[in-house]
């Protein structure tokens, strides 16, 4: 979040108490554990002894992680930056070894890898929408001009040009015509699409 502190979005396992508080911020109390550390250095931090660690004291204080023997953080980096942790917890102290907190940040770069492609896959569908709305409307300026040459009365002007937006795609919605009226301060309706709005 804005203010320091991680939201968590996913769980498995047992399930943490609903008032857990973790930090990013350094000045927080807690701000320097696993989580806090991993996310500021965009690097794995390890407790393998998960009880006596000093970084854990706030959270142990409260009565969490009593039967934790290890656990580490792992960043999420997009762009060189972390976006998020992944903390992972084992009963057995020292299990945490070398190798498999390597294993664990490969799979940290795997969903990192995954939310890039989530991320390149909606912006390509923001540029195609951004393509055809602008498709539609050098359609609608096509059919608008058309109509201006058409047009045999003032009304058939306002109908026509309505007609003209309203069905040159599907990006632009509808349209309507309005004027100011000769004694009165409110704007009339002169011109709608075919089905109104």
């Amino acid at each position: 979040e804005s203010d320091g502190w991680l939201r968590m979005v996913a769980r498995s396992g047992a399930r943490p108490k609903d008032d857990l508080r973790i930090s990013v911020d350094p000045s927080s109390s807690h701000g320097n554990g696993l989580c806090g550390m991993a996310f500021r250095t965009a690097q794995p931090a390890v407790a393998n002894d998960f009880q006596n660690d000093p970084r854990l004291k706030p959270w142990l204080s409260e009565g969490r992680g009593t039967t934790l023997g290890a656990a580490t953080a792992v960043p999420i980096v997009r762009d060189g930056k972390s976006i998020g942790v992944f903390m992972f917890f084992v009963e057995e102290a020292g299990s945490l070894t070398d190798d498999v907190v390597a294993l664990l940040v490969r799979m940290m770069e795997n969903v990192s890898f995954a939310l890039g492609v989530f991320e390149h896959e909606t912006e390509r569908r923001r540029t195609e929408r951004a393509n055809r709305r602008l498709n539609d409307m050098f359609t609608a300026l096509t059919a608008t001009n058309t109509a201006i040459v058409r047009a045999r009365t003032e009304q058939e002007l306002y109908d026509s040009v309505c007609v003209s937006i309203s069905t040159a795609g599907h990006t632009l919605g509808a349209a309507g015509g309005f004027l100011a009226g000769p004694r009165s301060p409110w704007l009339e309706a002169r011109a709608w699409p075919r089905g109104g709005v």
